[in-house]
């Protein structure tokens, strides 16, 4: 027999996912407005922020309008 598992659904996953997101997209933009006006280091930072952006991004509307299988996904536990 084949037991089906379900999800384990914890209500603060879609908070600290909404604060993670948050926090690592504002310190993407900060980044980048440093490397924009300051060159502080290589072109090659781009891609981390770029990187670091879209997955932030990507968090926020998980953690806003998809449901919890998403949210959990992007927080581990599925």
């Amino acid at each position: 027999m084949v037991e089906k598992y379900g999800l384990r659904i914890a209500p603060w996953k879609r908070p600290v996912l909404l604060v993670l997101s948050c926090v690592i997209l504002a310190i993407c933009i900060a980044a980048g407005y440093f490397q924009l006006q300051y060159h502080w280091t290589n072109n090659g930072v781009w891609l981390v922020i770029a990187l670091f952006g879209v997955l932030s991004v990507a968090g926020l509307v998980a953690s806003l309008f998809l449901n919890d299988a998403w949210v959990a996904l992007f927080l581990g536990g599925v």
